[in-house]
């Protein structure tokens, strides 16, 4: 089924449609020219909510340049597309927005990226703990709503589907709703660091 609505997404498609839930918007979401140029540059019409996904995913990757970006925020999509680069919630806050101006249900997820060592490279190292030759980072990526599969998980940093080292932790409808840290402070001198550790537990 489709249904008619404007360009506010759901967070939970049950929550927000009952029991029915929708496959494609009738009135896709505004978008500018640039968004609307990029789309139509990589990804052809009339292709599946997966399809398409899979499709801009990959022209992001192969068109924008990943950087570490250590500044507050998340850039608008047309400053990402003017500048050809930016950070991993840049890249996935472009693809929700490229999705969602092709009429496509998509959220913006953060969470952590654990990368998984090869079997091979874990054999050569013979350690009892993988934990030591695995690298964790934060991260950000793009879910979109499939009829057959629910949402799916699509990295356009790496331009792969995610998997099972994304450790996802919040999602949201924008961005502001997947922040860590939410509200406001007289100016003042602070020194912020974050730290992870991954252990594996066995079972």
């Amino acid at each position: 089924p489709q249904v008619q609505a404007p360009g506010v997404h759901p967070l939970g498609t049950q929550h927000y449609f009952g029991s029915t839930t929708p496959t494609q918007f009738l009135v896709a979401a505004p978008a500018s020219v640039a968004i609307q140029t990029f789309a139509d540059s990589f990804c052809p019409h009339g292709l599946s909510a997966l399809q398409t996904a899979q499709t801009l995913n990959q022209a992001i990757h192969q068109h924008i340049q990943y950087n570490i970006r250590t500044e507050p925020g998340v850039q608008s999509t047309e400053q990402t597309l003017a500048l050809q680069s930016g950070s991993c919630r840049d890249s996935a806050w472009l693809l929700v927005q490229l999705l969602r101006q092709r009429g496509f249900i998509a959220r913006f997820v953060s969470g952590y990226l654990i990368d998984l060592p090869a079997q091979s490279e874990y054999l050569v190292n013979n350690s009892p703990n993988m934990a030591e030759h695995q690298h964790t980072e934060l991260h950000a990526w793009c879910e979109v709503w499939t009829p057959d599969m629910a949402w799916v998980g699509l990295d356009p940093t790496s331009g792969l589907f995610s998997g099972f080292g994304h450790i996802p932790l919040a999602t949201g409808i924008h961005t502001e709703q997947a922040s860590p840290l939410t509200g406001w402070l007289e100016p003042c001198q602070v020194t912020f660091s974050h730290s992870m550790q991954l252990r594996w537990i066995k079972t």
